[in-house]
């Protein structure tokens, strides 16, 4: 019985152990232009994404059609506007 006891406690302990190192990363969703909403931005500029953005201090990249000078102009930054 001390056996199947010191077993099972060494049983525990192990797989307590190899939890956290076998656990997978949940993938992270794409940044999605803030002018469209729907297209993916990449962190590399591509032959189709060539428009430069800044968000969060960090570059990415989108298609020509967005225009990003219109960027925060949608409901978010409305709402982001009104007063508390």
């Amino acid at each position: 019985m001390v056996r199947w006891m010191t077993s099972a406690a060494a049983l525990a302990l192990a797989l307590n152990l190899m939890g956290p190192a076998v656990a997978k990363k949940a993938a992270a969703k794409p940044m999605m232009c803030p002018v469209c909403k729907t297209m993916a931005l990449t962190t590399k500029k591509t032959k189709t994404n060539t428009k430069m953005v800044k968000i969060g201090g960090k570059t990415y990249y989108c298609c020509s059609a967005c225009d990003m000078s219109k960027k925060g102009s949608g409901k978010a930054a409305a709402a982001k506007k009104m007063p508390s």
